[in-house]
């Protein structure tokens, strides 16, 4: 708690100069992903065996968003955690998050560069991370997710904006299988990489002329 509390306060100073953007009816679709192949080949050497084999995974991980702005700053964005790994059941959390936005009070060439915002929000799935990413199905059990974040959208156009963002994540679930009983609580501190698509286009401001000598 005291940590969040600290989180908080340190969110009220970063935001103390910058104002409120009227984006209201604006859409907002955002983006992460991962994919991979991993191969592994593996030698086995004893004086009574001799062994090889090897094996690939295929693996890829989306974060997709869409976010609603429905009054100046203020956006609901659902988020949908989702990972595929060959061979292992899909990992899946779905996260209905309240997000408000600010526009920078720094401008350049006046254009407004950047959008920080602050974001809070609850999920359920069926899984926890492994190593700070989905990876399989965790449990039987519903898994809840609490998120507090803040980040920052810079904008590379009226429409495109890359998506940083630092997200504290609390996950708890437990198993019992009758005889044993366990209870998981995971907390992570995660940074988000990805880019956002704005309908219709942000006016971040008009550009102005360039001065000649």
């Amino acid at each position: 708690m005291i940590h969040i509390l600290s989180f908080c306060l340190a969110l009220a100073l970063c935001f103390q100069t910058a104002e409120a953007v009227d984006l209201t009816g604006t859409n907002e679709n955002s983006f992460s992903g991962q994919f991979g192949i991993e191969k592994v080949t593996r030698h086995f050497d004893s004086p009574y065996y001799h062994d090889s084999d090897d094996y690939k995974t295929q693996f890829m991980t989306l974060v997709l968003r869409h976010g609603v702005y429905v009054y100046h700053g203020l956006e609901v964005e659902p988020e949908l955690h989702w990972t595929e790994v060959s061979g292992l059941e899909s990992a899946i959390s779905f996260h209905a998050n309240v997000a408000y936005n600010f526009t920078s009070a720094l401008k350049s060439d006046g254009w407004r560069t950047g959008m920080p915002f602050i974001l809070i929000g609850y999920g359920i799935g069926n899984a926890a991370p492994q190593y700070f990413t989905f990876l399989a199905k965790t449990t039987n059990k519903s898994v809840p997710v609490f998120n507090l974040g803040a980040g920052m959208k810079a904008f590379v156009s009226k429409q495109v904006a890359m998506r940083v963002e630092y997200r504290y994540q609390r996950y708890a679930y437990s198993n019992d299988d009758g005889v044993w009983h366990e209870d998981y609580v995971q907390r992570y501190h995660n940074i988000f990489f990805g880019f956002s698509i704005f309908f219709p286009p942000h006016q971040a401001g008009p550009v102005k002329p360039i001065q000649n000598g």
